[in-house]
């Protein structure tokens, strides 16, 4: 069904937008060039929200030029500097904070506050004495050495346990509860797991953990989205 557009939808940058579109179109590429058309397509594909924040023909003009230069090795060094780097940088910001609207901007504060707190948390733990940091980034800080076995990753396990988070608020406690928990090592977050198989019965340790460790980009109850935790566990026994 063809659509008659009102006169009101048209404007006089019409024409050139149809022609731009011609332009960037693969009609006239020779068959052999066309494998590197899609490469262009596919790293421009790459690119996340750029394609959002380039619209303006000119801006579109000045990039293609920049890559150009950079592929033919003529690239104008007066350009690349950091009052150019700022000015780019705020204004990609200001377009994109314009696109998420008052709560997007909420959201990035909430997210740079949570970054320092998660910095502050496992920053500092990984300089105090005595804390051993493991491949995965798990930091494991000994408080008594435990004396029995230790847990396999199919064991079951009853423990003791603090969790707080970045800011030092406790989220949960089995202490508090007065009540050890026993669960299965393979059922905890991966850097809470990890550190129970590094634990031997009668041990105490406390555990500090980056978002990837915990429970990521997920917000489980209590804890935001994107924290860093720290627990104190004492392992009782293996069930």
């Amino acid at each position: 069904v063809r659509r008659a557009w009102p006169a009101s939808e048209l404007s006089a940058s019409a024409p050139f937008q149809l022609q731009q579109r011609r332009a960037f179109s693969a009609e006239g590429i020779p068959q052999p060039d066309k494998k590197w058309y899609m490469l262009g397509v596919e790293i421009a594909g790459q690119m996340g929200d750029l394609p959002k924040d380039i619209t303006a023909s000119n801006e579109i003009a000045a990039f293609i030029k920049g890559i150009e230069a950079q592929f033919s090795g003529t690239v104008d060094r007066s350009m690349v500097n950091a009052e150019h780097g700022q000015a780019l940088a705020e204004t990609l910001a200001g377009r994109r904070d314009a696109r998420a609207g008052p709560e997007g901007e909420e959201a990035a504060l909430k997210s740079s506050e949570m970054q320092k707190l998660n910095a502050t948390l496992v920053i500092g733990t990984e300089m105090k004495e005595g804390v051993k940091k493991m491949p995965s980034g798990l930091l494991i800080e000994t408080l008594v050495e435990g004396t029995g076995a230790t847990p396999t990753p199919e064991a079951k396990v009853k423990v003791h346990y603090t969790g707080k988070l970045a800011d030092g608020t406790t989220f949960d406690s089995s202490v508090d509860r007065g009540e050890p928990a026993v669960f299965a090592v393979a059922q905890v977050v991966k850097g809470f797991a990890e550190g129970i198989l590094n634990m031997k019965v009668g041990g105490k340790v406390m555990l500090t953990m980056a978002p990837e460790l915990a429970y990521g980009p997920a917000g489980v109850g209590p804890i935001p989205a994107n924290s860093a935790l720290q627990f104190e566990v004492e392992l009782i026994e293996i069930v």
